[in-house]
């Protein structure tokens, strides 16, 4: 155990269901098991307060921190960072009051960086211009007072090494982990799952016309869209429009909203993970997250991004970002069970690595350490 073993963990949350608060809770959880005295300072915001109402909350909240923190006789901070978090309509307006608290409280802190700034637009966006310049400006403040940043995708930390606009910290990337339980449930045979559906149009047709594709040779194919926002939704819609076109509809099965067991037990059914995101494969993706935790084997469709250090593991296989290819990929994985099961433990074994609770800590602590 590192010096710092009286820890706090600070952050804002504005939404209900928020992976940000669920990461400073369960990393917490995993420090605590670790021997570290861990007091939890978070404060949540009603998602539909006005700024007036937000901005009163932050300042109550920042205003008894240091205090706190000193009655804690507080070694060191894990401050959660989400830059629209502490916004209000995209103006980070809140996030100075908690910055000056934690530099008035004198601890070290090391700062978790889930969201820093919007990214610089790339054609004419008066409102993102406005987002990228205030919430960069906002930015530096957070280093200002962090001894260190983790981050969660190697191009976040590449693009921090570019940004010489922020004062100069040492930076370690942590992927995000998974928040939800282990589960003891057996796979099913040709349970397809995508966990995080809410797609553009064209990565739900490139998944739709994928699954279509293997219907004729395996006629228990489902695909599974899992969790939220539910069957009532209008991505819900969007998928139930092309499963319609490729004569599908029948085989697309919705969970909706579900408990952290249950989802997890439903994410553990699934034989095969369909990854489209056009985002591609990062560290930044919960999602992601918890299907390689969850043991399965994980089919992904090339998009903006990849992630040499997971296709290398031999994790996940990657293939071209049209139906044909991935059809053809699904199929092949769905007949074969030795190939599903190496894909599924190289993944499961490459979680456990790089991308744990347990490895995120590994990196807070080395950071309050130094």
């Amino acid at each position: 155990m590192p010096s710092a073993d009286r820890l706090a963990v600070v952050g804002v949350s504005t939404r209900r269901y928020c992976g940000v608060r669920d990461h400073g809770r369960l990393l917490g959880e995993e420090l605590r098991a670790r021997g570290a005295d861990v007091r939890d300072h978070w404060l949540d915001i009603s998602p539909n307060a006005s700024l007036r109402e937000g901005r009163r909350a932050v300042l109550d909240f920042a205003a008894e921190l240091p205090g706190e923190l000193a009655a804690e006789r507080c070694q060191g901070v894990v401050f959660h960072y989400s830059v629209f978090a502490y916004s209000h309509r995209g103006l980070p307006v809140n996030g100075a009051p908690v910055v000056r608290a934690l530099r008035r409280a004198g601890a070290p802190v090391v700062s978790v960086l889930h969201e820093v700034a919007y990214p610089w637009p790339t054609h004419a966006d008066a409102r993102g211009l406005v987002w990228a310049l205030s919430q960069r400006a906002a930015a530096r403040g957070v280093f200002a007072v962090s001894r260190a940043v983790v981050v969660t995708a190697d191009f976040r930390a590449a693009w921090l090494d570019g940004a010489r606009w922020l004062p100069r910290r040492p930076v370690r990337v942590a992927p995000v982990f998974s928040n939800l339980p282990s589960s003891g449930a057996e796979a099913e045979p040709g349970a397809v799952g995508i966990f995080g559906w809410a797609f553009d149009e064209e990565s739900i047709a490139l998944a739709v016309d994928a699954f279509a594709q293997v219907g004729a040779s395996e006629p228990r194919a489902r695909l599974h869209l899992l969790g939220a926002p539910g069957p009532d939704s209008e991505p819900a819609a969007a998928w139930r429009r092309a499963a319609e076109r490729a004569a599908v509809a029948d085989r697309l099965q919705f969970s909706g909203a579900l408990g952290a067991a249950e989802l997890a037990e439903r994410l553990a059914r699934c034989s095969v993970f369909l990854y489209v995101d056009p985002s591609g494969l990062t560290g930044r993706k919960g999602t992601l997250a918890a299907e390689l935790a969850a043991g399965r084997a994980l089919l992904a469709a090339a998009g903006r991004r990849d992630w040499p250090a997971l296709e290398s593991s031999g994790g996940v296989r990657v293939v071209a970002r049209e139906p044909s290819s991935l059809g053809a990929a699904l199929g092949q994985l769905l007949a074969d069970a030795p190939q599903r099961a190496s894909l599924a433990v190289a993944g499961r074994d490459f979680y456990a690595r790089e991308m744990s609770v347990a490895h995120t800590a590994d990196v807070v602590l080395d950071l309050l350490d130094a």
